[in-house]
């Protein structure tokens, strides 16, 4: 019996932390609450090309903050298959005081290369 509520507990303070919002159509506004102050978005990359998706550095720090950021490979086998950067933020609680909208920009370049080839821009809308 001490087993069985200590196993309801324990899946009950798991519903109580919310999953970081997977960000699936990233052209559409981010809109993020105070209930759940994490974003997770996955980009197509190849790590093979040398090529990866780095965050450019005019964002507000003071807005949001990057947590996490891999390279998740493909699950095919073959050599040179392209692969998904996948990058976890949170949105400060300063940003969350009142409605704030702010954008983030990551580029997928090189790292001994000057020009990015592929650019987006994220707009980040907190209630």
């Amino acid at each position: 019996m001490k087993l069985l509520w200590i196993c309801f507990i324990a899946l009950f303070s798991c519903s109580l932390f919310a999953r970081p919002l997977v960000i699936k159509d990233i052209n559409k506004p981010i809109v993020i609450s105070k209930k759940n102050p994490e974003f997770v978005i996955s980009l197509p990359a190849n790590s093979t090309t040398g090529y990866c998706w780095v965050l450019n550095g005019d964002y507000n720090a003071n807005l949001i903050t990057p947590v996490k950021h891999y390279y998740k490979a493909s699950n095919k086998k073959l050599i040179g298959a392209p692969g998904k950067d996948v990058w976890l933020f949170t949105v400060n609680p300063i940003a969350l005081k009142v409605p704030t909208t702010f954008s983030i920009t990551l580029i997928y370049i090189r790292p001994w290369e000057l020009h990015p080839v592929k650019s987006v821009t994220l707009q980040v809308v907190t209630e």
